[in-house]
């Protein structure tokens, strides 16, 4: 048995990679059936950037996947990341929190939540979370009037900030109906044109390597422990498994974790696609 750190899950192209390392950067494959033993002891992924470097000091983490060393090439407050503290014109960070931002309505079904990331990420995001489809209700100069302008939109539109885990999962088993969301969209669009705001059309996400709907709602498995079974497929950050009923493993809570299992993850070649974002 092997024991590798996992150190990125991240979606290129609506196909999903889990780096892992154990001196080698290497790609767990994510078809077929797994056998993984997942820690709940999880350490810094390090830094990735023309080069993945590991952590220097092998910290152990919590609530992010980087000390705030390792986490220091991209953005010095990991804090941050979630709740920016101060306009770009304060803040030094022009790269992680200076960049243009979108605030946009994600549907799942047609449950909507409001959300914001960087522009140029916007597509990878949406495909991260496992929407369904997507609008942009406005583009902000930086992340902090993002941030401010989510609040605004969920304020006055009475959209979600978040859906819970479970009943996104409980959701795939419906069939997706392109006419109820796009009814939805025009009820909340004709909202946020009535407020000011210019949303663009709708864009479907439909390409997740998973067939839909699902026979039955899937668990939620702890990420620490046991897994194995059957690959179902993979949508947003969720890798659905079957073994005696069907199973999701949190692959972003995985990040950070270590796994051992029977055979060595496949060896990858440099990618630049392959590079560490948090925004």
């Amino acid at each position: 048995m092997n024991r590798v750190h996992i150190v990125q899950f991240r979606w290129h192209s609506f196909t999903p990679h889990v780096m892992c390392y154990d001196g080698t950067l290497m790609e767990l494959p994510l078809s077929g059936n797994i056998a993984l033993n997942i820690s709940s002891e999880k350490r810094c992924v390090g830094s990735f950037g023309e080069e993945y470097r590991p952590c220097p000091f092998n910290r152990s983490v919590l609530n992010f996947h980087q000390c705030s060393h390792c986490a220091g090439f991209t953005i010095p407050q990991l804090g941050c990341v979630f709740e920016p503290k101060c306009p770009s014109t304060t803040c030094q960070n022009t790269h992680f929190c200076g960049q243009k931002h979108a605030v946009y309505i994600a549907f799942f079904r047609t449950a909507a939540k409001v959300g914001m990331t960087s522009l140029s990420r916007l597509n990878e995001r949406l495909t991260e979370q496992g929407a369904d489809a997507y609008a942009v209700a406005a583009v902000r100069n930086n992340r902090y009037e993002a941030r401010m302008e989510e609040r605004r939109i969920s304020r006055k539109m009475r959209i979600l900030q978040h859906i819970p885990s479970e009943r996104i999962l409980g959701m795939w088993s419906w069939p997706l109906s392109r006419g109820a969301v796009e009814e939805k969209f025009q009820i909340i669009a004709y909202g946020l044109e009535r407020a000011g705001y210019s949303p663009s059309k709708l864009t479907f996400l439909e390409r997740y390597p998973l067939d839909e709907p699902l026979r039955r709602k899937p668990r939620l498995r702890k990420t620490a422990g046991y897994h194995q079974g059957t690959v179902v497929g993979v949508k947003g950050k969720f890798l659905l498994y079957e073994q005696n009923g069907l199973y999701a493993l949190n692959l972003y809570d995985a990040v950070g974790r270590f796994i051992t299992r029977g055979s060595h993850p496949t060896l990858i070649q440099d990618d630049p696609a392959l590079k560490f974002d948090i925004t």
